[in-house]
């Protein structure tokens, strides 16, 4: 049983793959009309800046990142990349 107010001990690596996943999640429901809207409110709001804390990247570059991947036509499916050129590649941090 937990003791009131106490946090969990969660490895910050646990975490870390967390919030990547979400944010690949996000990346991908950036090409999806119903979706787009969302994931561009959380690309642009306060909660993609703490995740990028959390991560140890910098926003500007993350989101300077994100949208040029976005902009290149690319698209996620399940852990690849999807380029117009290559059928698939390993996913890459948008971080840089």
């Amino acid at each position: 049983m937990r003791k009131g107010g106490a946090e969990p001990d969660i490895p910050l690596e646990a975490v870390q793959s967390l919030l990547t996943r979400v944010i690949w999640q996000a990346v991908a429901d950036l090409s999806v009309e119903a979706y787009r809207g969302e994931a561009e409110r959380f690309f642009d709001g306060e909660t993609f800046v703490e995740y990028c804390d959390i991560l140890g990247w910098n926003v500007r570059r993350a989101r300077a990142s994100l949208w040029r991947f976005v902009d290149s036509g690319s698209r996620i499916s399940g852990n690849h990349l999807l380029t117009p050129d290559v059928a698939r590649q390993p996913v890459q941090a948008i971080a840089g």
